[in-house]
């Protein structure tokens, strides 16, 4: 389970423009519901998110994401 800081820190930018940036692609994520607020994103969702907003940069926790998570980069 991700949570949207862990996708901004990813990114390297603020939790607000990561959500500015989600905010386009979240009606096509599983199990969206418009009246709620989504909290975590699971491998699935990560997965949609990092493919539409594009490949994050390489640094340090990138590379500790990679290497619990690699199908997350497929």
């Amino acid at each position: 389970m991700f949570r949207l800081i862990d996708l901004a820190n990813l990114f390297c930018i603020s939790k607000r423009t990561m959500y500015r940036r989600i905010s386009k692609i979240l009606p096509i994520l599983r199990k969206f519901n418009p009246k709620t607020h989504k909290h975590f994103y699971n491998l699935e969702d990560a997965k949609n998110v990092i493919k539409n907003v594009g490949i994050p940069p390489e640094n340090e926790y990138t590379r500790q994401i990679r290497a619990k998570f690699p199908e997350l980069f497929e």
